[in-house]
């Protein structure tokens, strides 16, 4: 998974900042089986999330997991706050190369 986000520091101006995996644990969004069993809980696990990465200042997220993805982005708005797909990021500066 380095290469890829070598790849993103390179595009991106500026510090990029490894939000939901630090010292190799995950800190999990809803998009697991929890969405099934406990819908309540895994909305709140996104939104931790999601305030995790206002109060470190971000305004724009990269996730490389389509699950993720969809759950961040469901809520992303409410915390003023956008999510792009990692690997389509990545390949839309391709083109403009």
């Amino acid at each position: 998974f380095d290469a890829p986000r070598t790849l993103l520091k390179v595009a991106m101006p500026g510090e990029s900042k490894e939000l939901f995996w630090r010292c190799e644990r995950a800190h999990p969004v809803g998009s697991t089986a929890v969405q099934f069993t406990n819908p309540v809980l895994a909305e709140k696990l996104t939104r931790a999330r999601l305030e995790d990465a206002t109060q470190t200042g971000t305004t724009q997220l990269f996730c490389e997991d389509p699950a993720t993805l969809y759950h961040l982005s469901k809520y992303a708005k409410d915390y003023r706050l956008e999510v792009k797909g990692m690997y389509e990021f990545l390949a839309s500066q391709l083109v403009k190369t």
